[in-house]
């Protein structure tokens, strides 16, 4: 499973000066109208908690649209929630401290507003940055490759305590009852579950498949018992390159479901997809390795399908229901996408229809293809 290991990677040498706290900011959102806390933000506070705990400072940043004033009852109301959730999971409350933001530009490069709070956490960040007294191998990170490419990034020595080895695995073929965010906004780079974890925090090196900004990069965590996404603090991943490759370094902790996202680029081609003659589609899905990732977009009159691709063709696969003139429906066929592109059609010649250039925002498609009807008259069911 494990097939390379790339010791010495040294995080303190003689001489460095003493780490300094980083910092985390969380945004604590209020339902409107209320001072009670959104579930969503209250379960950022407890995803962190591990933070909260080893904190040496905590300030509550306040949108303050009165200075100079007293603050009125809803944001002194909205605060004291704000420090008993904070108490409630063992924060220092010696060193919570208030800071009222008033100027309108600060406010918006926070992100607080009326209903959005921001919660800055100054901590040790034992991954990266607090040597250890007690082993000089703390000082030296561990990565250990899985066949499938992950690293498992880990002091030397929590390496050698252990018996065995955290287990990451991709996420494909587990269903998620919430969908997956619009790929119009976002590219699914990784989806995987860490099924166990040290009780320090360990780093996760991904594979990246093309140049990515770091500051692009989305860690989200699935929430199983609200079955929605929750965004992670990600402001401690970094990425790397080793053996000409890009990976991601990012920190987990807590065992459970993650996907790292990026935006799609403004330049990612279109692809225009044709249905068999004679047959409409009811619904197609685009899936990556497995991940249900988008719906494609229907255009004319549900005859032809155009959606984005980050990657080749041969790395997707599509789901479908089509339908004959006569309301007659196929069971639901998956086929790999690399199978719709062998019959090319020109896509120059879709340049002048203005359906398709308004679907592919104003651009004409750079691959256009027929889905393959070879097993269609087979398929075909009453409902």
């Amino acid at each position: 499973m494990f097939h390379a290991v790339m010791l010495g990677l040294t995080l303190f040498a003689p001489g460095l000066q003493p780490a300094k706290p980083v910092s985390d900011t969380l945004l604590i959102q209020f339902n409107n109208q209320s001072h009670t806390i959104e579930s969503a933000s209250a379960e950022k506070v407890y995803y962190n908690s591990d933070i909260i705990l080893r904190a040496t400072s905590i300030e509550i940043l306040i949108p303050d649209y009165l200075p100079a004033r007293d603050l009125p009852t809803e944001t002194l109301e909205r605060l004291q929630e704000i420090k008993d959730l904070l108490e409630s999971e063992g924060a220092p409350m010696d060193e919570v401290q208030e800071r009222r933001i008033s100027d309108r530009a600060e406010m918006d490069r926070l992100g607080i507003n009326p209903k959005t709070y921001g919660l800055k956490i100054f901590h040790w960040n034992d991954a990266f940055q607090r040597p250890s007294a007690e082993s000089p191998l703390c000082s030296l990170d561990t990565t250990i490759f899985q066949s499938d490419g992950i690293g498992i990034h880990i002091r030397m020595c929590d390496y050698l305590e252990l018996d065995a080895l955290p287990r990451i695995i991709p996420a494909a073929g587990m269903a998620v009852k919430s969908p997956i965010t619009s790929h119009e906004d976002i590219r699914l780079l990784h989806d995987f579950i860490l099924h166990d974890s040290l009780k320090k925090k360990l780093i996760v090196a991904l594979p990246m498949n093309g140049k990515v900004r770091t500051a692009d990069l989305k860690l989200e965590y699935y929430n199983e018992t609200e079955q929605l996404w929750l965004m992670v603090n990600t402001e401690t991943i970094e990425t790397r390159k080793q053996d000409k490759l890009q990976y991601a370094y990012v920190p987990l902790q807590v065992p459970g479901r993650y996907r790292l996202t990026a935006p799609v680029p403004a330049n990612a081609p279109y692809t225009l997809l044709l249905a068999p003659k004679g047959y409409g589609i009811l619904a197609a899905h685009i899936s990556h390795a497995g991940v249900d990732g988008f719906e494609a977009e229907k255009v004319l009159g549900s005859t032809a399908l155009a959606f984005q691709l980050q990657e080749e063709p041969s790395n997707y696969r599509i789901r479908m229901r089509l339908c004959d003139a006569g309301g007659k429906q196929t069971d639901e066929l998956e086929i790999p996408l690399e199978a719709c592109l062998k019959k090319q059609v020109s896509a120059k010649s879709w340049a002048d229809n203005r359906i398709v250039r308004a679907s592919c925002k104003g651009r004409v498609p750079e691959k256009a293809g027929q889905i393959p009807n070879i097993e269609l008259p087979n398929q075909i069911v009453s409902r």
